[in-house]
């Protein structure tokens, strides 16, 4: 089948076809690369129609590492092809977090591949913009608290997907799509976590600090869960120190006057546990599995 015929089949909402894109995106480039991206604007233009922007951002998301390839290794006469890619992705970069939706499970995810993806080749974020930078127009601490704010805002308003109308098998601690519908949330959070650069990560575990310390979300244990995990998989000393401790003295102090069974003879009032008692001796021992 010609390539051309191909690409056309971006027009059906299948991530099949999305697949085949990115197979399809190393052996033509310059022929599959320039569709994905006018359906990827067009889809921006008429962001009511759900199913064409999930499908056109998740096109743009297998196709990342092409995207990357073929920008920085145009050649001279290609410069101007190299130049539409970098905006593309920039354009995504920009864009994408307006995907993030509480109502939209498939969009949500597609959005968080998406983001996955583009930070997957990107080897360090940081906002010392120079000459060599991929994407100088990006101001990473700008779109990291931008970022932060929509996940925050998502967690906010999960709801276990095991809740039902009559409500007798529901369950407050069940997982949401976050965490059953693929691996994409967990994957971004570790990917873009592990890239940030010392100032951007200080910057971002304090605002994660501030949201698990502040907020209570029964409906999302887990996803908040594997949030703190992403924490401490790209720098466990200082996320025990200002994430997982500070948790840990609010379980204990939330605990303390509450009576006990006095199991073994040994019953008290008074919590007795110490925080380091519940650290592990060393902190690079913190294991996300």
């Amino acid at each position: 089948m010609p390539l051309h015929h191909c690409a056309t089949m971006l027009t059906i909402p299948c991530p099949t076809v999305a697949a085949a894109t990115s197979v399809l995106s190393y052996v033509e480039p310059s022929l599959v690369l320039p569709f994905v991206a006018s359906r990827f604007h067009m889809a921006l233009e008429t962001m009511t129609a759900t199913h064409q922007l999930k499908i056109a951002v998740m096109s743009v998301a297998f196709v990342g590492r092409s995207l990357f390839l073929t920008s920085q290794s145009t050649s001279v006469e290609s410069v101007e092809s190299g130049d539409e890619f970098t905006d593309l992705l920039m354009v995504s970069l920009s864009n994408v977090l307006l995907g993030m939706d509480a109502n939209d499970p498939p969009k949500t995810l597609a959005t968080m591949q998406l983001i996955g993806s583009i930070f997957s080749n990107l080897a360090y974020l940081d906002d010392n913009i120079d000459e060599s930078s991929f994407l100088p127009m990006i101001r990473f601490s700008e779109w990291l608290d931008e970022f932060l704010c929509r996940l925050f805002s998502l967690l906010l308003h999960l709801e276990p997907s095991s809740v039902t109308n009559e409500g007798l098998h529901s369950s407050a601690t069940s997982g949401t799509f976050l965490v059953e519908d693929g691996p994409y949330y967990y994957c971004m959070l570790e990917i873009l976590l592990g890239r940030l650069s010392k100032s951007l990560y200080t910057q971002a575990l304090k605002k994660v600090c501030k949201f698990v310390k502040t907020n209570i979300l029964p409906g999302a244990i887990a996803e908040v869960g594997l949030l703190c995990c992403a924490c401490v998989h790209s720098n466990p000393e200082e996320a025990v120190t200002h994430l997982i401790e500070p948790i840990l003295s609010s379980v204990i102090s939330s605990l303390e006057g509450v009576p006990v069974t006095g199991f073994g003879g040994r019953g008290t009032s008074k919590s007795s546990v110490s925080i380091k008692m519940l650290l592990p001796c060393k902190t690079h021992s913190f294991s996300c599995s």
